[in-house]
């Protein structure tokens, strides 16, 4: 996975407030148990789903986040339907909700773990906002040119990483650090 960072995090970090872009798909439901492990260092403030409202409504009942969005209308509408949703905010649907749910100024970290391109806006509105990302899908990192462009308007350089929680070595103290696993920031 690709982490975009304001400087590293620490193990005494106070909580962190994370959005999930993806959060009914298997990386989500992962990162979900993550948060569920670590729930005294991890806040689920912000889930966005492709299709699937009966999952995505399970996953309100439980972590209780502040905005969610889904792809289509159809999936929202069968989201309301599902439940009273009491201080929960729809943020819409498509790019537009995902983009809400990503820049969502509660929002510390967003894991992008959408498939397909859906979720570059988001990524780049977050990267816009100072966020913390984390990327999980291979089509945004293709389109990593965009992301490199976007970020280094906010002072980014790149630095290697090895895989989930590790941070690379910065150079310089950076605003936003860009941690591509196993050097393949060499490649880009």
């Amino acid at each position: 996975s690709l982490c975009v960072r304001r400087g590293p995090l620490a193990l005494n970090d106070p909580v962190k407030r994370i959005a999930i872009l993806g959060s009914t798909g298997s990386i989500g439901q992962s990162a979900l148990a993550v948060v569920d492990a670590h729930a005294d260092r991890l806040e689920v403030v912000g889930l966005a789903a492709g299709e699937n409202a009966d999952r995505l409504a399970d996953q309100i009942a439980h972590y209780g986040p502040r905005i969610v969005a889904m792809a289509s209308s159809s999936a929202l509408d069968r989201l309301r339907q599902n439940g009273s949703w009491s201080g929960v905010t729809f943020a819409g649907v498509g790019r537009e909700g995902l983009v809400a749910v990503a820049s969502h100024p509660d929002v510390d970290l967003v894991l992008c773990a959408s498939s397909g391109t859906a979720g570059l806006e988001a990524v780049l509105a977050a990267i816009e906002r100072g966020k913390t990302i984390a990327l999980a899908n291979k089509e945004v990192l293709v389109m990593a040119g965009h992301l490199i462009r976007a970020a280094d308007k906010f002072d980014a350089f790149l630095s290697e990483g090895f895989g989930e929680g590790a941070s690379g070595q910065p150079v310089r103290p950076p605003r936003t650090v860009l941690i591509v696993p196993h050097g393949r920031d060499r490649d880009l």
